[in-house]
C-alpha cells in the first residue's frame, strides 16, 4: 500500500499551442504569392487551432500550404511548379 498518492502520471505534458501566424513564419511563401500571404495564415488558424506544435502538424501545415500554394497559382493562372519550388525551400 502506497503512504502518499503519486504524482499525477496522467497529466499531459505541457506543449506550446500553435497558430496560423507561428507556422506561417516558418514557411518560405512564394514572392507572387505573399500579397495572399493573409488567406494561407487564415487557413492554417482554421486548421490547427489550439493544436499542439509538433513535428506531425508541422508537416501537415506544410502539405496544407503546399495545396493551397497550387490551388491559387492555379486561380492566378501561375506556374505551379515554380511556386511550391520556392514554397518548399
Amino acid at each position: 500500500m502506497l503512504s502518499t498518492a503519486p504524482s499525477n502520471i496522467f497529466a499531459q505534458e505541457e506543449t506550446s499551442v500553435t497558430t496560423g501566424k507561428a507556422l506561417l513564419e516558418r514557411l518560405t511563401v512564394p514572392v507572387d504569392l505573399r500579397p495572399h500571404s493573409h488567406e494561407l495564415e487564415a487557413l492554417l488558424n482554421k486548421v490547427f487551432k489550439n493544436c499542439p506544435e509538433t513535428s506531425q502538424n508541422l508537416e501537415l501545415a506544410k502539405q496544407l500550404a503546399i495545396n493551397w500554394c497550387s490551388s491559387k497559382c492555379k486561380e492566378l493562372n501561375l506556374p505551379v511548379e515554380a511556386q511550391i519550388a520556392q514554397l518548399s525551400s
